[in-house]
């Protein structure tokens, strides 16, 4: 495999850290730097979530005889230190080589051979002992095919290679190695695909398992595994079991990258495959563990201890023999990548979510009125359960997970008891109210069968409250309840107790709508201490937590003799605004429904999570917070009125949507509780309201007139959801298709823009240049330079490079520029020499006539082309403007007027005004501080000098400067990208200055930033 030449300008690549920002929550596997190939399917056993599977029987007993090493231990490394394994990337080779293999037989033979040479670079390095594992690993970048090979030997060309085993995956498949045949591993299992990435940890998402070891294996293997080379009893853990970070681990105390891999023990886990020590995992070679962030990460992985993993019970994955297939959950229907958000929206309020602007992922309604009753949820559409049919359907239609909050048995009759539990009970204890419940319900299970998708059904969130209060700390089969004595026939043989009715919901589910996902409810209140509202500092979340947990798990979640368990958790904070309560004159010393946002005093954020967080572990389940308060204290909107109550979860909630994340949250559902709470709708009618410009002051909710943002909207809450969550999922006003910014590396980066497919890695910085093709697409696709000429495509569809300049090993290539055509173009290099490219088969561009030339000298920075392509212009390095012209064409005329700084290497980006001519030019250059320069021929005017824009002088950190699109030499805006990544707003006199960047790639102290691009 060759390292530095390819055909068509790729370079071949080690896979590389490429640093960039973090903070994602866990997503689908990322594809493998420098391809488009993911490692293996989306539903492979490989990228399973498994963080819901029960804990394994035997894990007790295999954990007992893991415990030569007390903490984790990564096996991974730098190149100079050459520990962990490198994986190698290379396109097709011409003709590969298959080496001569110790286990024949259970190696694979691929007609076209592996793609190695002596280039290749294995674990250990060129100098690895003889007898050492020597792992090569290698992916086809254009077949997305993976070749390992264990015990590679050093080769000379033309030499067959001996090695021990070898095997090959086509990475689009699950097809498993063959029963009992080894791998480049002991347990038979692929291994780039289970290696600890960088790239994954600076993405902030790692969603796979990771290889590890143990010192003694049973003589036996579970699927996924397909080998064993164990030597020890069933007492000792086999090849292909899988490890879980308990959720209950804290993990808040680790910096940042750390957390990612912490995540993804405790979503993805550790798989054991192959004799070693116990528990050291694997990770690839990689520069970026010398950094001090990688630094930092591998010391604190040092710190885990063992025994906070549990072996889970994975049996029930598998879907199909031979395969890495893993069964579909029912919970796996759910987007599970990240926090993700819904609304209570009922039909008539549809067509506000779709037109919002907003990806919601989420859409509840009620279901209610009541069994025996003359209005109940089955008659509000014809025939009997269409209103149900009705919202599964539109909501399916826009892309919403339609959720039902099933709200029955307290409305239905007959109902006795002076208050909602003692109604609750003696409904759920009426032969007649529970036989026509259960037909309810099973109505509803039908009807959601017949929808066939995902479906979240809520049942009855105040019951299990109630319920647990009346148990008084026992478990749900110590409360009566009708269930076989209600005569309803699929409750025949059911216990009639609370425990039992929970069963026969569950098994109605079975029975009539397995793709329904059913939740169970956990009260805040139900334990009798109130996390929500208790002032008490005293309360112990953990052991609240507990007692809800323990209950909820009597009810279905542990176990079900009759059928499945339920599937996911929700909880509910309050069902009116703090700020309404606060009017009602609610809260005193002992309760408040105000939470500090600092997390000093109770009750207040932290509190609740670390319930939260104790309930996903106790239960084992995803955690939901629903009917979440929609005020806000951020517009002025929100004078504490009717419908204009002021609140402050929304605002906590959204803007730290990580701690909710990793406390086991995978869903806010905001929603008004009662009549008169805010809403995001315009359910007052009354227009846009900004309180007459003056803020509300509420101590109480720790706001001194901080709602001072004036709102554009006519929502109750003055658009704060729909701005919000829509910055949260990236979704903006910015008026452009896409804003990129390159790493020195070779990634592209989204700035509040869609992610870009593809393109290069590199291993040393030699990313010069980033463009979009022109047209309608853009920047879809495009062109990334690196130092030596060679032209990358990036994003769809792939640009094939027709011809090139290009200059092995010589760091000359500076800048590039397509044609308007988008059929090629032309490459600057350092001495300002302007060479022409073409696109495919498209001809060459006309060769350069007349062009600025300075040899020896580095000094050309960037190259301009006019609209006419008739030729353009040439910065250099001390802001000297230099037309330059096309074979043919006449040089465009010189500035009249530009900045200049003779000696000074200070001039860094150029923009023309797009209206720009041979004969009428002008535009403005970036200086290296991030001061702009207006610059002019003499017929045109001059543009204005810049209003507002970030400068650090004296300070060499400006890169790159992006004139929003409809900027002209009068009116321009746009952002100047930083050393670092970061962008700075910028405007000429009399324009606004452009929103801020919500969302790109920033590394603190990391001169790395190289380019920003977009259209």
């Amino acid at each position: 495999m060759m390292k530095v030449r390819m055909a068509a300008a790729a370079l071949a690549s080690v896979v590389m850290a490429v640093p960039m920002a973090f903070g994602q929550a866990p997503g689908i596997a990322a594809a493998l730097p420098g391809t488009t190939c993911s490692f293996f399917p989306a539903d492979s056993v490989f990228n399973a979530d498994i963080s819901a599977l029960p804990v394994n029987a035997q894990s007790t007993t295999w954990m007992g005889n893991m415990t030569q090493n007390a903490n984790l231990h990564p096996d991974l490394g730098t190149f100079g230190q050459w520990y962990g394994i490198p994986i190698n990337v290379a396109p097709t080779p011409a003709s590969g080589v298959t080496p001569t293999f110790t286990y024949n037989p259970e190696s694979d033979h691929p007609a076209e051979g592996y793609p190695i040479d002596q280039n290749t670079w294995i674990e250990g390095g060129p100098a690895a002992p003889s007898g050492s594992d020597r792992h090569g690993l290698v992916v086809d970048k254009n077949l997305c095919k993976l070749y390992e090979i264990y015990n590679l030997q050093n080769f000379t060309s033309g030499q067959t290679p001996q090695a021990g085993s070898g095997a090959v995956w086509n990475m689009n498949s699950n097809a498993m190695r063959p029963d009992t045949w080894t791998s480049a591993d002991a347990a038979g299992l692929p291994m780039a695909p289970l290696l600890l990435r960088p790239d994954e940890i600076l993405a902030g998402s790692i969603a796979h398992a990771i290889r590890f070891t143990a010192h003694c294996t049973a003589n036996a293997y579970i699927w996924p595994a397909s080998h064993q080379a164990g030597s020890c009893s069933s007492a000792f853990p086999p090849m292909g079991a899988r490890f879980r970070l308990r959720s209950s681990f804290d993990i808040s105390g680790f910096s940042a990258t750390t957390q990612v891999v912490l995540r993804a023990f405790q979503h993805y886990g550790l798989i054991l495959a192959d004799n070693g020590s116990d528990w050291f995992f694997g990770g690839s070679t990689d520069d970026w563990w010398g950094t001090a962030a990688g630094s930092t990460v591998v010391s604190e992985l040092k710190t885990i201890p063992a025994n906070q993993f549990d072996a889970v019970d994975e049996s029930k994955l598998q879907a199909v023999a031979g395969s890495y297939q893993a069964a579909a959950s029912r919970v796996a229907a759910l987007p599970r990548d990240r926090l993700h958000f819904g609304l209570s929206n009922n039909p008539d309020q549809l067509s506000w979510m779709t037109t919002s602007g907003v990806p919601w992922r989420y859409r509840y309604l009620y279901l209610a009125g009541g069994v025996n009753t003359s209005n109940p949820w089955q008659n509000w559409n014809s025939p009997p359960g269409a209103y149900a049919a009705n919202f599964m359907n539109s909501s399916g239609a826009n892309g919403y997970v339609p959720v039902f909050t099933y709200y029955e048995l307290l409305q239905s009759l007959p109902s006795t008891g002076s208050n909602e539990s003692d109604r609750d009970f003696s409904n759920l204890n009426n032969t007649s109210t529970m036989a026509a419940f259960y037909a309810n319900f099973k109505l509803l299970m039908q009807t959601a069968g017949a929808y066939g998708k995902a479906v979240v059904v809520h049942v009855e969130p105040d019951l299990w409250g109630y319920l647990e209060q009346r148990a008084g700390g026992q478990d749900a089969s110590t409360l009566t309840a009708s269930v076989a004595s209600s005569g309803f026939a699929e409750a025949a043989g059911i216990p009639n107790t609370a425990q039992g009715f929970a069963w026969t919901l569950l098994k109605l589910r079975d029975m009539y709508a397995p793709n329904a996902i059913l939740a169970l409810h956990a009260s805040a209140w139900g334990s009798g201490i109130d996390i929500a509202s208790s002032t008490d500092p005293t309360v112990n979340p953990a052991s609240v937590a507990d007692a809800t947990a323990a209950f909820l798990n009597s009810a279905g979640i542990t176990s079900n003799p009759y059928g499945s368990t339920w599937d996911v958790v929700f909880n509910d904070l309050d069902d009116h605004d703090a700020g309404w309560w606060e009017a009602q004159g609610s809260d005193n010393a002992n309760l408040t429904h105000w939470w500090d946002p600092t997390n000093t005093k109770f009750p207040n954020f932290s509190r609740y999570l670390a319930w939260v967080g104790e309930l996903r572990a106790k239960t084992a389940r995803p955690q939901i917070a629903w009917q979440v308060p929609v005020g806000n204290q951020y517009y002025l909107t929100m004078n504490n009125t009717c419908g204009h109550y002021q609140d402050n979860v929304a605002q906590y909630f959204i803007s730290h949507p990580n701690d909710l994340f990793n406390a086991g949250l995978i869903a806010v559902l905001f929603g008004a509780g009662n009549a008169c709470q805010t809403t995001y709708t315009d359910t007052q009618g009354d227009g846009v309201t900004n309180n007459s410009g003056a803020p509300t002051t509420d101590t109480l909710g720790y706001c001194n007139a901080c709602n001072t943002q004036a709102s554009i909207y006519s929502d109750d809450d003055g658009g704060y959801l729909r701005v919000f969550v829509g910055q949260y999922y990236g979704v903006s006003a910015h008026p452009w298709k896409g804003l990129y910014t390159l790493d020195a590396y070779g990634g592209a980066h989204p700035a509040d823009s869609p992610p870009l497919a593809g393109g290069p890695s590199f291993a040393t910085p030699l990313a010069r240049a980033a463009r979009a093709a022109p047209g309608v697409n853009a920047p879809q696709n495009g062109l990334i330079l690196d130092a030596y000429g060679g032209l990358h495509s990036y994003g769809s569809p792939v640009l094939q490079i027709g011809q090139e300049p290009y200059y092995p090993n010589l760091d000359v290539a500076r800048d590039f520029v397509f044609l308007p055509s988008g059929t090629g173009g032309y490459e600057l290099d350092a001495w300002g020499g302007i060479h022409p490219f073409s696109i495919g088969a498209n001809p060459m561009p006309p060769a350069a006539g007349q062009y600025p030339y300075f040899p020896g000298l580095d000094v050309a920075k960037k190259i301009e082309l006019l609209p006419d392509a008739s030729g353009g212009y040439v910065l250099d390095a001390y802001g000297g403007l230099h037309p330059w012209s096309v074979t043919g064409h006449a040089l465009p005329v010189p500035m009249a007027e530009y900045g200049y700084w003779y000696g000074q290497n200070i001039a860094r980006d150029i923009w023309f005004a797009p209206a720009s001519t041979a004969s009428l030019g002008s535009g403005y250059v970036l200086d290296a501080y991030g001061g702009f320069h207006p610059f002019w021929s003499a017929a045109a005017p001059p543009p204005p000098t810049m209003a507002q824009y970030g400068y650090w002088y004296g300070n060499d950190i400006a890169r790159g400067v992006w004139f929003i699109p409809g900027s002209t030499a009068s009116t321009a805006t746009g952002y100047t990208l930083d050393a670092f990544g970061g962008l700075h707003p910028f405007t000429s006199p009399a324009q606004s200055l452009p929103a801020p960047i919500s969302q790109y790639a920033y590394w603190p102290g990391r001169d790395i930033a190289r380019a920003i691009w977009g259209a």
